[in-house]
């Protein structure tokens, strides 16, 4: 008796043979009213935050910061440059525009610190201050009495008058002399230096620990990294309407890289590029979807090419990709209706679609072309077709849905949306086969039209058959070599977690991010904490500073001292001392070149001299060693001093002692006055920070914000790991991008392997359904069986890693595998032996199978590895699907009807 699923496809056939027009002309409505929803509704998006659901705790935890500090993804410009001048210059010209940008309310590159310029000296480290304070007394010392004019020649004729030996045989004089010998030394160093370097190399310093703490505020003036400070981060925030587009930040960073490219030529000297994480996405989804039109449009190309050798002919073909289109335009309507919206993920579905889609077309026209070409009519042939073919496809197209749809039954929004679009996509094409293309097939052969069997070729199909199943047992032990092989090869088999290895690294945004990440504190990625305190947010800082995994931590405690008293105390006496020192003019006077080089010589002679004399007592006295480490300071820098006047002309030497003068002199006056204004008459606050640095990490609550910066490459899923665990450990509420990445792969490959067994139950299910016969579930799944392990197998063997891209293909291999098992195993029941090739059959699993190669092979073309990634394995595992579904499974079925044909040709014993 026949079943409610052959009555259900014997009364559609019927439908549609006596009501095709009527199908025809509903069909087209639905096109046009589904295309005129998505081209109104539909948008791509490619925030990652919509991948993941929005209750899940670790999310909670990253919204919750983002919406306490206002946070949205910032887009980083990057300059750098030979020259520190050229890159802040650069930086200075690239703001003024930038902050013209409608679509940006925060250009952050640089600190204002002016509303606090009385007070920066607390910012120095205590040590540092004490430093200061002795070189300022030192200073004192050096210009007190006036006895020379504050002039090179004149510090080097009072360091002369004070090398003699009635001044430095009295014990009294050397503590005096010790503090002044410290300061000439770094002078004369300095000296060194200019006379060696050429005089149009101008460089600015000031004196000892002060222009230390001088160059340490200008670095930390503008965002830079490195030591040298020459590469600058401008970090700039989008509007908050920029951020609730469909498409985040893609129009406001397209004009910011318009200015990028104007200021580029203003600077030819620095380069200018633009990375952070929404350029990154917003990259990788422009570059996904140049490469997906490109794949559909080689994978179109390459179906008609095949069709036409195929079929001899292109009308009937172009039918079935015609159905294709139409499924696939219903599909967009859905998915417009019901999520509104194509992800990173989701986005691939159409070249999907049209490398599985056109397979049910394939088989549905293959049998019709058979019937055809036995004589039959188009609406007989059609009758036929969708009643016996009809009821493999659903069984192969419900697995591949059913593949799919249990993507739907996880926590990752992204995976859900690719299972839900994917399996109505699959389920549309199997309607759109069931229904539009039959309808198409009895319109064009409306009048009759014959097919002859001859061209078909079946008779040569079944010589195949006869070859191909001529030595099971030869092909059966090369399977299981193949096998074995497969599985000592599929342990090799690993995952890469970093994300950044599905970009294409030639794009700028990815070029960047790596190169900041080598510099060891340029991570575009980090950690973020919020304390209730600065003091909190210090005692955090200090704990975090201690762990290997981490670079830096920024916070407002680096500008607010906990303990300021003593450094208030130091500041005062510094601003004191500074106010006692009067310095009359002389940096602008010419040098006496001969006087400078003999005074030096001098000094060299008697530092020699007095060294040689002072290691005579080295044994009895402690002044005598005190002696010899000083003029051991003394004569390297006079030597180099000495050395290069001597190979100067006069103009040259005195070009190059008038700048050293200048800076020498101006320097000393400059951060003299700069002193005198210093007060520490009471602490530092918040409030007298920069206002870019409160907004960015003081919250209107009072929350205080840590940016936890990783000295490991966090991209990478074990330095990630460990980062996220130290931080955590610390502070349990830490979330940030590494965070969200650890969850969102986590989560990922969770839910991939959850749809995988959901998956394979369904198809279980109904493949039993289908045949009823645990023997031939077990042969039908045989396919499926090899070709996954063949593909592990290959994928250890040339060592390609599954990712977070190609791990996508798991549900889909699955699909298409029993699909191939059921269409073989199918016609096998249907025949009553093996005629794969001598029916139509064969044929089209081998043309179905070369168009899914052709959308997944397509994408090889692409620069996006994400997705060259996808349709390597996928392609893969379509070839070993097949080969084990034409090649290995008719091997077993040949032997099964060998053995059944010897039981019935024996007949027992007599009796």
């Amino acid at each position: 008796a026949a079943s409610w699923v052959d009555r259900c496809l014997h009364g559609w056939a019927k439908l549609i043979v006596h009501r095709r027009q009527r199908v025809l002309w509903i069909v087209l409505l639905l096109v046009v009213v589904c295309g005129g929803v998505t081209a109104a509704r539909l948008v791509i998006r490619n925030n990652t935050l919509d991948l993941i659901r929005k209750d899940s705790p670790v999310f909670q935890k990253y919204l919750a910061y983002m919406e306490e500090f206002d946070v949205r993804d910032e887009i980083v410009v990057v300059l750098k440059s030979d020259r520190l001048k050229d890159s802040r210059d650069a930086a200075n010209a690239l703001a003024v525009k930038l902050k013209q940008e409608k679509g940006l309310d925060r250009v952050y590159y640089r600190h204002d610190f002016s509303p606090m310029s009385d007070r920066l000296l607390l910012l120095a480290d205590e040590e540092r201050l004490i430093g200061i304070r002795r070189q300022m007394e030192e200073l004192a010392t050096l210009v007190k009495g006036n006895k020379q004019a504050l002039n090179l020649n004149g510090i080097l004729g009072e360091a002369s008058a004070k090398f003699n030996d009635p001044y430095l045989r009295k014990s009294s004089n050397w503590q005096e002399f010790i503090p002044f010998i410290e300061e000439f030394v770094r002078n004369l160093k300095r000296l060194a230096k200019d006379l060696e370097t050429p005089a149009n190399a101008v460089e600015k310093k000031g004196l000892g620990e002060l222009s230390e703490f001088e160059a340490d505020l200008l670095k930390n003036e503008y965002l830079s990294l490195g030591e040298d400070g020459r590469t600058i981060l401008m970090l700039l925030r989008p509007t908050k309407e920029e951020q609730k587009s469909a498409t985040p930040f893609t129009g406001v960073i397209q004009r910011v890289r318009k200015v990028v490219q104007e200021t580029q030529v203003e600077f030819p000297k620095v380069a200018i590029g633009v990375t952070g994480e929404p350029v990154l996405l917003d990259d990788e989804l422009r570059q996904s979807e140049s490469d997906m039109k490109i794949a559909t449009l080689i994978t179109l190309t390459l179906i008609t090419i095949m069709f036409f050798f195929a079929y001899g002919e292109i009308s009937r073909p172009l039918l079935a990709l015609v159905a294709l289109l139409a499924s696939v335009v219903v599909t967009l309507g859905i998915t417009s209706v019901t999520i509104g919206h194509l992800n990173i993920i989701s986005q691939a579905f159409i070249v999907m679609l049209l490398g599985l889609g056109i397979d049910f077309g394939i088989q549905i026209l293959g049998r019709y072309e058979e019937e055809m070409g036995r004589g039959k009519s188009s609406a007989d042939s059609v009758e036929i077709t969708l009643t016996t073919t009809g009821k493999a496809l659903l069984t192969g197209g419900g697995t591949t849905a059913a593949a799919f749809y249990a993507m739907c039954f996880n926590d990752f929004t992204g995976l859900t949306e690719l299972g839900w679009i994917a399996g109505s996509g699959v389920v549309m094409a199997l309607v759109a086969s069931l229904s539009i293309l039959p309808a198409l097939l009895l319109w064009r052969d409306r009048n009759g039209a014959k097919i002859n069997l001859g061209k078909l070729r079946l008779d040569r199909g079944a010589m195949w058959d006869r070859k191909l199943t001529s030595h099971p047992y030869l092909v059966l032990a090369v399977a299981a070599g193949i096998t074995l092989i497969a599985w000592k090869q599929c342990q090799k088999v690993s995952f890469d977690h970093n994300l950044l290895h599905l970009q294409n690294p030639k794009m700028e945004s990815v070029r960047l991010t790596r190169e900041l990440l080598n510099m060891g504190d340029g991570s575009l990625i980090y950690g973020v904490i919020m304390a209730d305190s600065v003091e909190q947010a210090d005692d955090l800082a200090i704990q975090l500073r201690a762990l290997p995994t981490v670079s830096k931590v920024r916070t407002l405690g680096d500008l607010v001292p906990r303990d300021q008293k003593k450094r208030m105390e130091e500041v005062s006496r510094i601003a004191r001392v500074s106010g006692e020192i009067t310095l009359g003019s002389g940096g602008e006077s010419s040098v006496d070149v001969p006087k400078a080089k003999k005074d030096l010589e001098f000094l060299l002679e008697s530092s020699q001299e007095g060294a040689k004399q002072a290691k005579q007592y080295l044994g009895l006295s402690g002044r005598a060693r005190q002696a010899v480490a000083t003029f051991e300071k003394l004569i390297p820098p006079l030597e180099r001093a000495v050395a290069a006047l001597d190979k100067l002309s006069l103009e040259e030497a005195k070009q190059r002692l008038a700048r050293h003068q200048v800076k020498l002199v101006g320097s000393i006056t400059q951060n003299l006055g700069w002193l005198k204004t210093q007060r520490g008459d009471r602490p530092l606050t918040v409030d007298d920070l920069p206002a870019e640095l409160r907004q960015r990490y003081l919250s209107s609550h009072g929350k205080v914000l840590l940016e936890v910066v990783p000295a490991v490459d966090v991209w990478e899923r074990k330095p990630n790991e460990e980062f996220v665990a130290e931080m955590q450990k610390i502070a349990p509420g830490a979330t940030g991008t590494p965070v969200m990445n650890l969850e969102y792969i986590d989560l990922l490959m969770k839910s991939y392997i959850q749809a995988s067994f959901y998956a394979a139950g369904v198809i279980l299910l109904l493949i039993f359904l289908l045949f009823r016969n645990l023997k031939d579930l077990v042969l039908t799944l045989l396919p499926l069986g090899l070709g996954v392990l063949w593909l592990f197998g290959a994928l250890g063997l040339f060592h390609i890693q599954l990712d977070p891209a190609n791990i996508v293909t798991m549900p889909m291999i699955l699909g298409i595998g029993v699909a191939y098992g059921v269409y073989v195993m199918d016609r096998y029941r249907e025949e009553g032996g093996v005629r794969i090739f001598a029916s139509s059959t064969g044929k089209a699993v081998v043309l179905s199978a070369l168009t899914t190669l052709f959308g997944f092979g397509s994408m090889l073309f692409g620069q996006y590895r994400g997705l060259v990634s996808l349709g390597m394995v996928m392609s893969l595992g379509v070839i070993f699907n097949l080969i084990s579904a034409l090649v290995v499974l008719p091997q077993i079925l040949a032997l099964q009807d060998k053995r059944g044909g010897e039981e019935e040709e024996d007949p027992g014993p007599a009796d």
